[in-house]
């Protein structure tokens, strides 16, 4: 018997695909039928619609001018374009960043993932001097300090490890959240939420590759007996030579020697591959509230 080292073995271990867990029906019915969903914002934004929904939503919001208005005191108000803080989010928040770079990347943090995150730099007098997108797959989300009730959070510099690169507290960050429903603090993940639709489109996106794809032939000719090496090569030199590619379509067939000739019947149209897909495209386009005909010639 060979023994593992304890290196080996953790290895070992950490290669091994955790189990659903016991009490959930559902997942148990899909790892077992290998159907397991894993979404992330990465995975999902593989998928043609999910990347055009939050390209198109994303792009359309950071284009919207943000401008700053001053409450005068008779009531009325009047663009306050003169204030510091009116440069930064209008034209340029941080010297490397245009206000539609910073507000794109906002923006289609906010619809991938649980909210948006936001870095603010200060000077020296406390005035704030630039602001920067953090992506949130780097921050680990507000944490509460239980003594003092201060939010904070930590920017990580590697995902993987979770090695924190500095923390962030309260007047030091920036921070929209996404849709809440169950909880005040923690908002909910869309892409989570949506794991069943991104996976039937992932599934099927698969299903049409390997079927536009992969091994996909026409039809196949019958032989009332055994062809030699040179008269089989033959035979296919020649056939493919006049009636393969768009050029020969439509040809007549000639055959030898009692050779028959078949079709295979393809259609995807009767898989329900086809309408499957624009299906799962209008879920997506539902999700992200993205009319689905946008886009169409």
């Amino acid at each position: 018997m060979k023994i593992l080292s304890n290196k080996k073995y953790q290895e070992l271990l950490n290669s091994i695909s955790p189990l659903p867990p016991v009490w959930n029906d559902s997942s148990w019915q899909n790892y077992l039928q290998g159907h397991g969903v894993v979404a992330d914002e990465i995975t999902a934004l593989q998928i043609a619609a999910v990347f055009r929904c939050v390209d198109l939503g994303s792009r359309t919001m950071a284009t919207l001018p943000l401008h700053m208005y001053r409450r005068l005191d008779d009531g009325n108000k009047e663009r306050a374009d003169q204030h510091k803080l009116y440069e930064l989010v209008h034209y340029q928040p941080n010297p490397y960043t245009t206000a539609w770079d910073f507000w794109q990347m906002w923006f289609a943090n906010l619809m991938l993932t649980t909210g948006a995150f936001a870095k603010i730099v200060r000077d020296k007098n406390g005035f704030i001097s630039a602001l920067w997108n953090i992506p949130t797959s780097n921050c680990s989300g507000i944490n509460i300090n239980e003594e003092n009730g201060e939010r904070y959070i930590y920017v990580y510099d590697n995902i993987k490890d979770k090695h924190i690169l500095e923390t962030l507290r309260e007047g030091e960050f920036m921070y929209e959240p996404n849709f809440r429903l169950s909880s005040d603090r923690v908002p909910e993940d869309p892409i989570f939420l949506a794991a069943k639709v991104l996976g039937l489109a992932s599934d099927m996106s698969t299903y049409a590759d390997n079927a536009f794809g992969g091994v996909n032939p026409g039809g196949f000719v019958e032989y009332p007996g055994t062809m030699s090496d040179k008269a089989y090569e033959r035979f296919k030199d020649d056939f493919l030579k006049n009636y393969a590619g768009v050029a020969n379509a439509g040809k007549w067939l000639f055959l030898e020697q009692g050779a028959k000739a078949n079709r295979w019947d393809t259609d995807l149209e009767k898989n329900q591959l086809l309408e499957s897909r624009k299906y799962a495209v209008s879920e997506i386009c539902r999700i992200f509230g993205i009319p689905p005909n946008v886009g169409k010639d």
